[in-house]
């Protein structure tokens, strides 16, 4: 069975400044990625809220910015959903 190569980016390859470099380009990809989902989650809830609860309860639709808000406030409430360890 061939072996995987579990380091990807092989960073031994890379020295001094342009590790550096490296690294924090590596950061910056991780935040633009999850600034993404938080607005792909956002326009997702933005739209179901604006098809469903104007219709059903009479609510006013709400904006991207406060559907983000309604994300936070639903993880400081209720957390993440383990798995039970």
């Amino acid at each position: 069975m061939p072996k995987f190569n579990f380091n990807v980016f092989n960073l031994k390859r890379y020295h001094g400044v342009t590790k550096i470099l490296f690294i924090i380009g590596m950061i910056l990809l991780g935040l633009v990625v999850v600034a993404g989902l938080v607005f792909l989650v956002s326009w997702i809830l933005m739209m179901l809220w604006n098809w469903l609860m104007p219709n059903l309860f009479g609510l006013k639709p709400i904006s991207l910015y406060q559907a983000m808000g309604l994300l936070i406030i639903t993880k400081i409430l209720f957390g993440v959903i383990s798995s039970g360890k």
